[in-house]
């Protein structure tokens, strides 16, 4: 608002500035007479004096923002009145826009930032900023001092278009577009006065008729102060309306602020009460879900596809349990729990009976509880190592032959003992040293046959291939570990 009447205060000096110069220049009769009097045509005299077409152009361009201003906040206003109850992100960010175009009418902020403003309203009213914009634009090109005032109502007549199109017109808003355009004109016409000091001048030397020279003063005297009169009325009216448009929107700022509390309540309200109701037709969307799908595309896993799934391996390499879970990939238990564990599933329910959403998210909810349960089986397991000679014969191992450091001269087999549970054991042969493969499959009857099940019964080979995730099984009795499952191994 002190923006505004400083601006107004300037505007108003300058032309009493003005004034008072051609007063001086017009008081000195011997300084008149002494210059050379030039020969004015009819045309010449009576031609409407021009102004600066930057300026002109300028002027122009201000009014179309101006207008553009007033389309924006009446558009805010009729969507305000239709369907904002619910949004109150969208009815924040148009009060901004409002007020920034409020801020623009007032010389707050320049029409760069107005542009920035424009891009930012949403794109349910993009099209009529933009045809509006491009009428702008296209006048702007061919306004001057001669059509100013022909351009300017043809755009005002757009403008009054888009207004009396919508439902919420009324007599206010013609009156602002009335406002604007007179005060454009008035601007428009001081300006012409301001260019015209040179023409005028010249049309009292010059002018044959002695009673204007002798009654000009009072001429002068009447215009100043009609000049004034209308600058002041002009200002005053402008403050009066801009006092009020301010108080409105604080008002109406203040009561949304207010209006914040009750809607988040409701909005909690609200989410609360759909949670409960989707719960309590949960059962019936389901079906008509299953209806609604087509009857080619498959509901269920085959079971092959189910089987796939739930492979162990896959599992553990899919959740990287082996790099989790040390203790038991170490002692070879890691596959068998989660073996386990996956048979216990398939015995407990259909697989084959439940639809896919359903079992993929069934299948997540048990490898979170399968998980756990392996870290807590991890924190309990801790294994011992042993390595031991060839067994006997008779398939066993001696307890006494076992060592806790590696001889890779005499050592064929690693053995696990459970510290928990000291009486059993597995058992893997040591693929990793040559001698002992070597020497394994030359005397493959006694170093081998005794405790491995060599797979196809194929002996011919130079290397020895087994799975680290199933290996033998061992049980200490009366010092000799006994085999109760021997190791798979394959020669290649």
């Amino acid at each position: 608002m002190k923006a505004l009447v400083m601006n107004r205060a300037k505007y108003t000096l300058s032309i009493l500035f003005f004034l008072s110069f051609c007063f001086s220049s017009c008081d000195n009769p011997e300084s008149q007479s002494s210059e050379v009097k030039k020969p004015v045509s009819v045309a010449e005299k009576h031609e409407k004096p021009a102004a600066s077409s930057d300026y002109v152009k300028r002027l122009f361009n201000s009014y179309g923002n101006k207008l553009n201003c007033i389309v924006s906040q009446y558009l805010i206003e009729v969507r305000r009145s239709g369907k904002l109850e619910k949004d109150t992100a969208e009815k924040y960010e148009l009060d901004i826009i409002h007020a920034n175009c409020l801020c623009y009418e007032e010389g707050c902020m320049n029409a760069k930032k107005l542009e920035i403003l424009f891009d930012s309203i949403p794109d349910k009213n993009q099209d009529i900023f933009q045809n509006l914009k491009r009428r702008q634009g296209q006048l702007a090109q061919k306004v001057d001092s001669e059509n100013f005032i022909i351009h300017l109502d043809s755009l005002s007549t757009t403008a009054h278009q888009i207004l009396t199109n919508k439902r919420y017109y009324s007599t206010e808003w013609g009156q602002r577009l009335s406002i604007l355009r007179n005060s454009t004109i008035s601007e428009f016409n001081a300006l012409r006065v301001l260019s015209s000091e040179e023409s005028v001048k010249q049309d009292i030397d010059n002018s044959p008729d002695p009673d204007f020279m002798n009654n000009w003063l009072s001429w002068f005297v009447v215009g100043l102060i009609a000049l004034i009169l209308i600058a002041l009325v002009y200002l005053f009216s402008q403050i009066r309306g801009q006092k009020k448009l301010i108080t409105d929107i604080s008002n109406r700022l203040n009561s949304k602020s207010k209006d914040l509390n009750s809607i988040s309540l409701q909005v909690e309200g609200l989410s609360t009460s759909i949670r409960q109701n989707n719960r309590s037709t949960e059962p019936e969307k389901a079906s008509h879900r299953i209806r609604s799908q087509q009857p080619s595309e498959p509901q269920t896993y085959t079971l092959h596809e189910i089987n796939a799934k739930l492979e162990p391996q896959r599992l553990i390499d899919l959740k990287e349990w082996s790099n989790l879970f040390t203790n038991l990939h170490r002692k070879n238990k890691l596959y068998y729990l989660v073996k386990d564990e996956i048979d216990k599933l398939k015995m407990n329910y259909d697989l084959d009976k439940i639809r896919k959403e359903d079992f993929d998210q069934k299948l997540d909810a048990y490898l979170v509880t399968l998980q756990e349960k392996l870290r807590q089986s991890d924190k309990e397991l801790i294994m011992d190592t042993y390595y031991s000679p060839p067994p006997s014969p008779e398939g066993y191992f001696p307890d006494e032959k076992k060592k806790p450091e590696l001889d890779p001269n005499k050592h064929t087999y690693r053995i696990d003992v459970n510290s928990q549970t000291p009486t059993e054991a597995t058992f893997l042969f040591l693929t990793q040293e040559e001698s002992a493969v070597s020497s394994a499959l030359t005397n493959y009857a006694y170093e081998l046959e005794p405790v491995c099940e060599i797979e196809g019964g194929h002996l011919e080979g130079k290397h020895i291939v087994q799975d680290k995730n199933q290996p033998g099984r061992l049980k200490l009795e009366g010092g000799k570990w006994m085999v109760t499952e021997k190791l798979r191994i394959r020669i290649e």
